[in-house]
């Protein structure tokens, strides 16, 4: 039996100059190919010093996968043209691919490869199945001047994955009515844990983030800080992972504690800070997934996180704390936490199965054979 072909089309996805951005996307991408035949079309809109050049080559780091590129100065004016970025996909399908006949259509993130998919399903008389990422959907539907295009993406999906309860709780206040089904992100089997030796004398505290809005590092920082002053024997470091525009110079003069700045860290080696660390924090003003915490937890790192999307379903007082984003509840947390001796290992099992990729993989199975 033939497998099916699936068009598999995103804006977010890794590139050479950023191997970490829309990682989590290329990994349901993997999912999906272990039981279909997946092509990525990644569509890349970046500046540029043309005022606007559209190239398309085969990918460099990323199997099975085309990279469509906008760029130039006007590169934004054409990202609000998802029908005449999907008349440039469907031409370059064309130039690459004329052999193949695909079966169905999966789009990700509905701001643009959604509607740039729903406009493709109708042009190639194809399904298209959507999978959402996106904590900002509920903005754009209420505010962008396409929402009206992004509510036909979604109610002419023949299908919705979303990656949380939170979001399929969106759709539903959105009145969308295309079925949604709850697909996680998966966690890859490299996040696992390892017993290393620890200095009992001091407490390692982790936060690795693209640090910007909605990320809290004013929160972790002022905890810490308050933590501190209060606790002048508790002897602790925070190593701090990651860049962005919230890491300002005014934000690094506020810290008043050992600190361990690190930019970037390949993926593959972020297990080894998770089974170094004590403790990792993530505070937040929200989020639909949050990776890193249960990349975490599935090494073993109990995690102190804020209140904020699929977190609360999965932490708990056996592997660390959920707080408000009160810097006073927080310091409280850290104080009783670190008082804890937990056990690692039970942490790590609590999660492991829950989002490997023969899991996914059989949940994306079940959906996508009944269309």
């Amino acid at each position: 039996m033939r497998k099916k072909n699936i068009l598999f089309l995103t804006n977010w996805y890794p590139t050479r100059e950023n191997q970490s951005f829309g990682i989590f996307v290329k990994r349901h991408a993997e999912c999906l190919d272990q039981n279909y035949k997946v092509t990525v079309y990644h569509l890349l809109f970046e500046n540029g010093a043309l005022p606007l050049k559209i190239t398309a080559q085969v990918s460099d780091i990323n199997e099975n996968t085309y990279v469509i590129r906008f760029s130039g100065i006007l590169y934004k004016f054409l990202y609000y043209m998802p029908r005449f970025v999907s008349l440039v996909v469907q031409k370059k399908i064309r130039a690459f691919q004329p052999e193949i006949k695909f079966d169905i259509i999966v789009s990700n993130v509905l701001f643009n490869a959604g509607i740039v998919g729903y406009f493709l399903s109708k042009k190639m008389k194809l399904k298209q199945v959507h999978i959402e990422h996106w904590s900002g959907i509920e903005k754009f539907i209420r505010r962008n001047f396409l929402r009206k295009k992004g509510m036909k993406a979604l109610n002419n999906s023949s299908e919705i994955i979303v990656v949380s309860n939170q979001l399929k709780e969106t759709l539903n206040f959105l009145e969308v009515s295309t079925n949604s089904s709850v697909v996680p992100n998966v966690i890859s089997s490299y996040f696992k844990y390892k017993q290393v030796a620890r200095k009992n004398e001091q407490i390692i505290f982790l936060a690795v983030a693209n640090w910007r809005y909605p990320k809290r590092l004013d929160l972790i920082i002022e905890s810490l800080n308050m933590l501190k002053l209060k606790n002048i024997t508790i002897e602790f470091k925070l190593i701090l992972i990651g860049s962005g525009p919230s890491l300002t110079k005014d934000i690094e003069n506020q810290i008043k504690f050992e600190t361990e700045r690190i930019e970037t860290v390949d993926n593959l080696n972020l297990p080894e800070f998770y089974n170094k660390a004590d403790f990792l924090l993530h505070f937040s003003d929200f989020e639909t997934f949050s990776i890193v915490p249960l990349e975490a937890l599935a090494c073993g790192c109990p995690v102190i996180a804020s209140r904020v999307g699929v977190l609360p379903e999965y932490i708990n007082d056996s592997n660390g704390k959920i707080v408000e984003n009160d810097t006073l509840e927080i310091v409280a947390s850290l104080e009783k936490s670190i008082q804890i001796k937990y056990s690692r290992m039970n942490i790590s099992d609590q999660i492991t199965n829950k989002f490997s990729n023969d899991y996914i993989s059989k949940l994306f199975k079940e959906i996508i054979d009944e269309i």
